[in-house]
């Protein structure tokens, strides 16, 4: 019997997969995603087809597979995330990263993740406390930190917000940071036209969204204030 992925409402366009067994319908799916790591819809799939095949366990090691592919990327990790949680599978991932963490207790991959998720519903607290493991076991984990810096912004601690975002970017691939520090600043009344700039040199055309933002407010702040920024 073949294994099926459909063409859903968020996948647009997305082509059937037919296989003959699970373990070869993620097979398949991983070579695509291999080929074009870039492919939002490709991941979605891959996560999708472990909770249809009642496979939940194994996100976790897929999600370590995402990470270890696209280290920097730390909102396409998120998005992956949400879109499952706003599916109505919080309890179920929140879960899975735990039992993760039963077998794999130094991992601070897994950490980073049940973070994203606790931070993605506002849990905050929880999601610093999590963030603060997973830097325990690796800290130069700078995709952790600007998810701290997030993490203290929503909960208006802009200095510490700024603390972590600088940490960030001691890795300039996790752009994000530079757009958090512009904004952070931006709150605080300073105006620091080099972290938009750095960020659209940067960013990669998922983030193409804050991308034009940047520009805009980048040419705001160059009208507003009349001078070479």
């Amino acid at each position: 019997m073949s294994v099926i992925i459909t063409d859903d409402k968020y996948m647009k366009g997305q082509k059937e997969i037919k296989a003959d067994s699970f373990d070869n319908l993620i097979k398949i799916l991983k070579e695509k995603i291999n080929n074009n790591p870039e492919a939002l819809n490709l991941w979605i799939s891959l996560f999708s087809s472990l909770i249809k095949n009642n496979q939940v366990q194994q996100i976790v090691n897929e999600f370590e597979y995402l990470v270890n592919l696209l280290p920097t990327w730390t909102q396409f990790h998120s998005n992956i995330l949400e879109y499952f949680i706003k599916e109505g599978y919080i309890e179920l991932l929140i879960s899975t990263f735990k039992k993760g963490l039963e077998f794999k207790s130094k991992n601070p991959v897994l950490y980073y993740g049940l973070g994203l998720i606790y931070q993605t519903v506002d849990l905050y607290d929880k999601a610093l406390k999590v963030y603060e493991k997973a830097l325990s076991l690796k800290p130069n984990f700078t995709v952790v930190y600007h998810n701290m810096g997030i993490t203290y912004a929503c909960l208006n601690q802009i200095d510490k917000a700024i603390e972590c975002s600088l940490e960030g970017i001691k890795n300039p691939l996790v752009v994000e940071s530079y757009y958090l520090l512009a904004t952070l600043f931006q709150k605080k009344g300073v105006i620091t036209p080099k972290y938009f700039e750095r960020f659209i040199e940067l960013a990669p055309p998922y983030l193409s969204q804050y991308k034009r933002i940047a520009e805009e407010t980048l040419k705001n702040l160059k009208k507003t204030y009349k001078v070479p920024m």
